[in-house]
């Protein structure tokens, strides 16, 4: 919650670029950010909240992303009203989902705590077709999507590495 944005009556204020951080350990989805006018401790006078879909797991300095942080309006604070999230404790590949797929499909990845992961898609005959992951990401579920768009219908396959914890492979066939 952000508390110290002082509003006059019927004044308005410039739009102002706000960031906020979904860190890695929280599961990868669909997320509000709700905005609420009014004096603190009083009626709301207006309410409002947009979603945005969980994409970016590490900041522009590479660093995974482990708070909640917000950034943007200087003159605010954030209480800490967020719940605990509980970080998983295997390291394990879900399945593709759909599978068969047309044109995309997702797969998640959970990790208990912050390690490499390269997660790359290959054809029958072996090629490289895409990588959905080479760095190192935060504890907690990933989600990942295949696009088949440029991809010819067939079956490929899926390979998630994480250096001495994990080394799945899954079977994806793209029907079109």
């Amino acid at each position: 919650m952000f508390t110290g944005l002082n509003l006059g009556a019927f004044s308005t204020t410039p739009v102002v670029p706000l960031s906020q951080n979904v860190p890695g350990f929280a599961p990868p989805g669909q997320y509000y950010l709700h905005g609420v006018i009014g004096q603190y401790g009083w009626p709301i006078t207006s309410i409002d909240a947009f979603g945005f879909q969980k994409m970016v797991v590490a900041q522009n300095d590479g660093a995974p992303v482990d708070n909640w942080a917000a950034t943007g309006l200087d003159q605010t604070t954030m209480s800490e009203e967020v719940e605990q999230i509980v970080l998983p404790t295997d390291y394990s590949l879900g399945d593709p989902y759909p599978n068969p797929f047309n044109p995309s499909t997702n797969i998640s990845v959970t990790l208990p705590e912050t390690a490499t992961l390269s997660m790359i898609v290959y054809d029958l005959n072996g090629r490289e077709v895409a990588t959905l992951a080479d760095g190192e990401f935060s504890a907690g579920v990933h989600g990942f999507t295949v696009d088949g768009h440029g991809l010819a219908s067939g079956v490929y396959f899926l390979r998630a590495d994480s250096p001495g914890h994990l080394s799945e492979t899954r079977r994806l066939v793209l029907m079109k």
